[in-house]
């Protein structure tokens, strides 16, 4: 960015950010606002956006923390994305700032609980309800992980079917993982029977843990289909163009 035979854009420090996204470099984003700074180049909430996708991703606090702090100077509205990825951020934190991430919780929860806020909109959202769910899992509150992706299934919208599957696997490791936090153990059959056809596609680290927790031979039942297969599944549906 500082050679005087480049001239670079904003289109250039949006490829420099998917690639760290890509790479899960999150430390990296400093150094790219910086040359951005340097050449400057006007901050954009699209490039702070990448920025926080990129801390979200690594759990990396630290980093997300400075990013924000940018957000605010500049200005930026509060959008979805936003508050999903402070929120994934937390969660994806292998050591966690209990105070940090309950303020953010209480903060975000209040404007989803109040139609007249500001940020409502923005916090009542797909992405942010998934975060708050994890949270709640990773605490191994598994009635209030439930209650939360209950509440983004009632949400209309479209979604293209192999994202709808991808957030189909994430829910059913956001439940696995917080009924074994919690040792629900009727709570992980009624996950599993809800999701049986996804079950082999957990992540093997989830799947480790399952077999870890519960042992090969209460393993190998509860994964098998027809443990659930004359049981009934909850009656849940996804809501507006989502109904089946």
């Amino acid at each position: 960015a500082q050679n005087e035979n480049i001239n670079p854009t904003p289109g250039t420090f949006k490829h420099l950010f998917r690639a760290i996204v890509r790479a899960g470099c999150s430390k990296e984003t400093i150094l790219v606002l910086n040359l951005m700074n340097e050449a400057g180049i006007k901050m954009q909430d699209s490039i702070l956006t990448m920025a926080m996708r990129a801390c979200s991703d690594a759990g990396d606090t630290e980093t997300l923390t400075h990013v924000v702090s940018l957000w605010e100077e500049e200005g930026f509205a509060k959008t979805p994305s936003f508050y999903s990825n402070i929120l994934m951020c937390y969660a994806n934190d292998t050591e966690g700032d209990a105070y940090a991430v309950s303020k953010w919780e209480n903060d975000i929860k209040e404007s989803i609980s109040n139609p007249s806020s500001t940020q409502h909109r923005a916090a009542n959202t797909v992405w942010v309800l998934y975060a708050l769910a994890k949270l709640a899992a990773r605490r191994g509150e598994y009635a209030k992980a439930r209650e939360l992706i209950d509440n983004r299934l009632k949400m209309s919208g479209h979604v293209r079917e192999g994202e709808r599957h991808r957030q189909r696997v994430m829910e059913l490791e956001i439940l696995v993982k917080a009924a074994l936090a919690s040792y629900d153990r009727k709570g992980l059959e009624d996950t599993l029977r809800e999701y049986r056809d996804l079950a082999d596609q957990l992540p093997p680290e989830t799947l480790d843990l399952l077999q870890e927790r519960l042992g090969a031979s209460e393993y190998n039942m509860i994964m098998s289909p027809a443990y659930h297969r004359d049981k009934q599944a909850p009656d849940r549906r996804w809501g507006g163009r989502f109904a089946t």
